[in-house]
């Protein structure tokens, strides 16, 4: 009769073992799978801001008291359309994120200096290509955060980099 306890007791210590080995591997496997979405998430928001004209660099100079001239007008719209996109794909992105994650913070704070775009250019609009220089600043500073927390990040192609940083 003993040894049916003790072949009782064996086999439920090894089926409760068992389930716990499972639930831990299953466990791990959907954090891997979570940081793995995560990273192509940010990477697709990374691709997409490099791959915007809008953010390349240009020279700014003294904002000018005069209105906007068509071209300039016209350049303006599309500036601000392209900010509004690139809004909105960081939105996306944080909110595909648990709020949990730092690269949430990181995001907002995208967010946040995309807002300050649209604020300060609806002001002035007359500062756009400052205000614009100023986003690309803050956009690569969130980028270079989001590589510390995520260093298998790519900022993307050189070819892409060097017409980005204006060769």
């Amino acid at each position: 009769m003993s040894d049916f306890w003790s072949n009782t007791a064996a086999n439920i210590v090894g089926t409760f073992v068992g389930a716990a080995l499972a639930l831990l591997s299953a466990w791990a496997i959907a954090k891997r799978d979570q940081a793995h979405s995560e990273a192509q998430s940010l990477q697709r928001l990374i691709d997409r801001i490099y791959r915007s004209r809008a953010y390349r660099p240009v020279p700014t100079g003294p904002v000018q008291a005069d209105p906007l001239n068509e071209a300039q007008q016209a350049d303006f719209e599309r500036t601000t359309a392209s900010v509004l996109v690139t809004r909105s794909l960081i939105e996306r992105a944080a909110d595909s994120l648990d709020s949990k994650r730092k690269s949430v913070g990181v995001l907002d704070d995208m967010y946040v200096a995309t807002l300050n775009f649209l604020n300060a250019t609806e002001v002035n609009p007359r500062r756009y290509v400052h205000e614009l220089m100023q986003l690309r600043q803050e956009l690569i500073s969130c980028e270079e955060r989001l590589k510390q927390l995520h260093p298998k990040l790519i900022s993307g192609s050189r070819e892409l980099q060097s017409w980005l940083i204006g060769r």
